[in-house]
């Protein structure tokens, strides 16, 4: 137990303070009892957010910080399927020990350091009846999803996948015999529940699972990282992160990506791609090569921000909410950048920013960067290209909440208004 004299005041469950997490809990005996079992299990205790008890009394957990939280509707179509068998394997071994893994569901995960964590701890309890939350939640959000997959691209989706929708209205937006069988699934899924039988409900699951991915696996073509600068430009940029003491990076694009993934693993990454087929890629490299310190997804703008422009190639750079969570030691795009990208994508970087510029546009951005910070220094790429390195930001980024910031939409509250959103975009799509 750690030191717990300093008072903390919770509006929700969950407090975030001084770069820490804590959270009420409703049984604080239950809660030691599935810590103990956690940290006594290296497959579990790797699976799991690092969670200690804060205060007795007060019934209070303290969580490790997570950098970085990717959220579902950022997930590729790959990163969906490993997160929910990942989550049915927690399952099946909590299930050895009592434990109820009834709220272990996509959005309760993210990937972090190169791995999958489940980072929302109230998804564990010792209560089998909670058990068909899970199993109506596999179908709701995980399923339906992949179902809807079958008709419309991954892209098509964007913030929508894997969000929670009516089950009573899936027969209106999927193929009949597509419904059938997940109708039939569903209910067998259930009567496993009434019987008791939780690890064979959970192995069912896993396989309906199974099925959906053999039938959409290996979409995307293999990535591997490109060598993008000659030697000495390669040591100018890294030079100029060790002088300062970079620890963090969030890069922006598929050449920002192949410049920053081998990079130092101290150095952790978080990388955004537009692209959905490059983001599953590069995803699929990073885990085939276990990299650790790598966060990825497509960081599709989760603001309902009517000034974020439609046809900005990188519209996630303006999302308030973005940078919130991905404000970094450093910033980097390699591709085309024009000025609004330059001054948002400022706002990620507390001590440097690297962006190329073209000879066309070369003098508006250093004047753009000078604007912003104290020193610029360039290094050239090619006769057409040139690097530009900005330090000494004159002011940081502050963040400030606005009436239309992200919230969770996987919520019962907003099941009818995802199904009507999602209904729209198959109809749209079909046409």
């Amino acid at each position: 137990m750690i030191d717990n004299s300093e008072e903390i005041n919770f509006s929700d469950t969950v407090k975030q303070k001084d770069g820490k997490i804590f959270r009420i809990v409703d049984n604080i005996d239950e809660t030691k009892r599935i810590i103990d079992i956690i940290k006594n299990s290296d497959y579990l205790s790797d699976c799991v957010v690092d969670t200690k008890i804060y205060s007795d009394e007060k019934k209070i957990v303290q969580h490790e910080f997570l950098k970085g939280i990717i959220h579902s509707e950022e997930y590729t179509e790959t990163m969906a399927y490993d997160v929910s068998e990942l989550a049915l394997e927690m399952c099946i071994e909590l299930e050895k020990f009592g434990i109820c893994g009834w709220d272990l569901l996509p959005h309760n995960y993210t990937f972090n350091n190169g791995r999958w964590i489940l980072y929302d701890f109230e998804g564990l309890s010792l209560e089998t009846r909670k058990i068909k939350a899970l199993a109506r939640g596999f179908f709701k959000i995980v399923f339906s999803s992949f179902e809807f997959t079958k008709l419309i691209s991954r892209k098509e989706l964007g913030q929508y996948y894997l969000n929670r929708v009516k089950c009573s209205q899936i027969f209106t937006m999927i193929p009949f015999v597509n419904w059938l069988k997940y109708f039939l699934n569903l209910q067998y899924s259930l009567y496993l529940i009434r019987t008791k039988q939780f690890k064979k409900m959970y192995e069912f699951l896993h396989k309906i699972l199974q099925n959906y991915y053999s039938e959409n696996a290996d979409k995307s073509y293999v990535y591997q990282p490109k060598l993008l600068f000659n030697n000495n430009l390669n040591n100018f940029i890294v030079e100029n992160l060790q002088n300062q003491c970079i620890s963090d990076i969030f890069s922006v694009g598929e050449e920002a990506a192949n410049f920053s993934l081998p990079l130092n693993e101290n150095i952790h990454k978080t990388i955004y791609i537009d692209d959905y087929e490059l983001c599953d890629s590069v995803y699929k490299y990073v885990r085939n090569n276990k990299m650790k310190n790598v966060n990825i997804g497509v960081l599709y703008p989760l603001e309902n921000d009517n000034e974020i422009p439609a046809n900005y190639k990188y519209r996630a750079v303006f999302d308030n909410y973005a940078k919130k969570r991905f404000v970094s030691d450093c910033a980097m795009c390699l591709g085309n950048v024009e000025i609004d990208l330059v001054k948002n994508l400022s706002d990620f970087a507390n001590k440097l920013l690297i962006v190329k510029a073209n000879k066309n546009n070369i003098d508006v951005i250093k004047e753009t960067l000078l604007s912003l910070y104290n020193e610029i220094k360039t290094a050239e790429y090619d006769s057409e290209e040139t690097i530009i390195l900005a330090f000494n930001k004159k002011t940081q980024f502050e963040y400030k909440e606005y009436d239309n910031s992200y919230k969770n939409f996987n919520r019962g509250y907003n099941a009818d208004k995802q199904t009507e959103q999602i209904k729209h975009i198959l109809k749209k799509a079909v046409k």
